[in-house]
């Protein structure tokens, strides 16, 4: 029998490395809104994911150093399957340009849970990667409460004074949407809405509690006192379906954990029993009152989601629509009384209609197949990582802390939030190097996580928030670590497949992000250039406003030229054009933009208003009928069609009449403050319909 080789020297670099990468990776996509970036910093989300990719290749390359089997064949074989799936969705999605950035950040996503899995498979490991997403969710709850506290309160009283009107420059709707956010009083933080956050907590908090129970003295109370801060951020988000899920992960925890064995049935019978008993409570406010703030709204408004999923299931039942066709599509598919909604709120109903049945049914096959294996491996004990895995997970905090420094959408990082980070990072010290969890109890509470957030995919979206998508991959992936460390003379082909496959993938993430990112700092300069010249042009500083204008035009044809694909750039320096009265350029760039995002109606809008104001109605009207094609039921497109018909020459008095007054029915409709016409716009739409 011969002598195993020894580990090869670069292990020493590339094992710190590697867990560096996966925490900065981690603390990246918790700490950001995901959304915001899609919207906004394309160029920020594929760097995300491009890090995300590198702490596979990273952990791939640390496994074929140490020579340590990995069964890989059944993963490559069905994960590569629905990978090429998933790009095949995104290219035929409605928005391609968005649909390849969502394939890859999926992509990366079950990158993260396999990387999760190849790290915590060497032993010493698994509890610290846990404790630092224990971390994360932890950082995340202190800046909802943060906004809650502080940044609400203070947005309430500069929106009352008149304090934002500039920042109005790019979203016709922001007053309104920033009044519903305020008034609905809830921690929303880096996981861009409320129940978002509640999911994250749901997941994590059987892994802090299951700490905090096998702790003793001073990390027994930090532990403790992790718990109590997610329990507080829980109850600021008001969410019903984040209260559910927290409740389904307790019950699995209950059902799971090997003290109450014994108790399963009954554990069981009485999860069952309160759940049908909050079902039953639940339908029966709903029935009484079904336009009611709370149980009675919430699924009211879901129903309608839902209903709008179903007829756009249902006529692409197999293939889907591409990826993100649920938001794109939803305008056409709406009831007139429902509000606006980027996501169906339902994961399953939301994946047939994005991937179709196909999709679906290989989706669910891969996390049978996971899943079937995390239950027959057997776990390993745990054993004190060493100083060179303690130094890089340490560095890896100091990375994501300057990774968030840099590329976050939403937590502004500033000296007050560097010091939580460094608190955050201390309490995840505390729960990793403090008394290991029975193996049985830790994969209790990794399994109980994940039916946290099975059932928050009920009424939720959290397949389509980089917070809770990360949440979950690495509970996949700690629970999927688990079979004992073998060693190898050669490297398996499976592996080698794997690792060139990571590497390029991340290579390609990195060159792709470069443009992006440089257009992203671009087209901030810009919008700041914009805010400035059109606030001295409001205070009449005609020249300085003008100087200030071709500066932000300037900076968003940078962008334009640094990433040509991202219709925004188009978008946002037509209306610097219009500022500056330069309506042809105005036209051409929304043209531009169009054709880039073809299911754009606001686009198509802003196309007939900038027609308009150059005196080419004809090609206005057609406009804003393609707007309507789009959205057929949007109030103030509605209305710029009524103004664009009751406008000389070649007057409709009988079209302009039912557009104003669809604009009104369609303003009345809605139950929520979203898509409603202003005081000024209802005056203008009331006098149209009366002419």
């Amino acid at each position: 029998m011969t002598e195993p080789e020894p580990p090869s020297p670069l292990l020493r670099w590339i094992t710190p490395l590697a867990l560096a990468t996966w925490v900065a990776a981690v603390l990246a996509r918790t700490q950001s809104s995901g959304a915001g970036q899609e919207l906004h910093t394309p160029g920020a989300q594929v760097f995300f994911d491009a890090l995300t990719l590198s702490a596979l290749a990273l952990a791939l390359v640390e496994a074929l150093l140490a020579r340590r089997a990995l069964r890989l064949w059944a993963h490559l074989g069905l994960g590569g399957a629905l990978i090429v799936g998933l790009w095949a969705a995104g290219a035929h999605a409605p928005d391609p340009e968005l649909g390849w950035r969502t394939a890859l950040s999926w992509t990366a996503a079950a990158g993260l849970a396999a990387a999760t899995a190849l790290l915590a498979s060497a032993g010493g490991r698994a509890r610290w990667l846990g404790a630092v997403l224990v971390g994360s969710v932890l950082l995340g709850a202190c800046s909802g409460l943060h906004e809650v506290l502080v940044e609400a309160p203070a947005l309430q009283r500069d929106l009352e004074q008149g304090r934002l009107q500039e920042l109005a420059l790019y979203e016709a709707d922001f007053q309104q949407g920033l009044r519903e956010r305020i008034y609905g009083a809830a921690a929303t933080g880096p996981w861009l809405l409320p129940n978002m956050l509640a999911c994250a907590i749901a997941m994590v908090f059987p892994l802090t509690l299951a700490h905090a129970a096998a702790q003793r003295g001073a990390r027994r109370v930090l532990a403790g006192g992790a718990c109590v801060v997610l329990v507080a951020a829980l109850v600021a988000t008001e969410s019903k379906g984040g209260v559910l899920a927290f409740l389904a992960s307790l019950g699995a925890f209950a059902v799971l954990h090997p003290r109450w064995r014994r108790l399963r049935t009954k554990l069981l019978l009485g999860v069952a029993g309160a759940g049908a008993l909050l079902g039953g409570v639940g339908t029966l406010l709903f029935l009484r009152a079904r336009e009611a703030e709370g149980v009675g709204l919430s699924l009211t408004v879901r129903l309608e989601y839902w209903s709008a999923a179903w007829r756009m299931g249902l006529d692409a039942p197999w293939l889907g629509h591409g990826l993100n066709a649920f938001r794109a599509l939803y305008p056409r598919y709406k009831l007139p009384v429902a509000e606006e909604a980027l996501h169906a709120h339902n994961a399953p109903l939301e994946l047939w209609v994005e991937l179709g049945a196909l999709g679906l049914l290989g989706l669910v096959a891969l996390v049978g197949l996971v899943a079937w294996r995390a239950v027959r491996g057997a776990p390993r004990a745990e054993l004190a990582p060493d100083p060179s895995q303690r130094a890089g997970l340490g560095v890896g905090l100091a990375f994501g802390g300057l990774v968030l420094l840099a590329g976050s959408d939403v937590l502004g990082l500033n000296l007050e939030w560097l010091l939580v980070l460094l608190g955050v990072g201390g309490v995840a010290w505390g729960l990793a190097e403090g008394a290991p969890l029975p193996a049985d109890r830790w994969r209790a509470a990794l399994a109980a996580g994940c039916v946290g957030f099975a059932a928050d995919g009920a009424t939720n979206f959290g397949l389509h928030q980089a917070g809770c998508l990360t949440a979950v991959c690495v509970l996949v992936g700690l629970l999927r670590a688990g079979a004992p460390v073998e060693s190898e003379p050669a490297p398996h082909p499976s592996l080698l497949a794997a690792t060139g496959g990571a590497c390029v993938l991340a290579l390609v993430g990195v060159l792709w992000a470069q443009p992006l990112m440089l257009a992203d700092a671009a087209r901030e300069e810009a919008r700041a250039l914009h805010m400035e010249g059109a606030e001295l042009a409001r205070t009449g500083k005609r020249a300085r406003a003008t100087e200030a204008l071709e500066g932000a035009r300037a900076g968003f044809q940078a962008a334009i030229d640094a990433y040509p694909a991202y219709a925004d750039s188009y978008r946002e320096r037509a209306a610097v054009s219009r500022g500056l009265g330069d309506l042809e350029q105005a036209v051409a760039d929304l043209e531009r933009a169009a054709e880039r995002e073809p299911t754009s109606a606001a686009i198509r809008d802003e196309l007939g208003l900038a027609l308009q104001e150059l005196g080419d109605l004809p090609r206005a009207r057609a406009a804003f009928d393609a707007a309507l094609e789009r959205y057929p039921l949007h109030p103030a497109f509605l209305l710029d069609a009524a103004e664009a018909w009751a406008q000389h020459p070649e007057p409709d008095p009988l079209r302009a009449r039912d557009f104003a007054r669809r604009a009104l029915e369609a303003s009345d409709a809605p139950r929520l403050v979203l898509r409603k016409l202003t005081d000024a716009q209802r005056a203008r739409a009331e006098a149209l319909a009366a002419e």
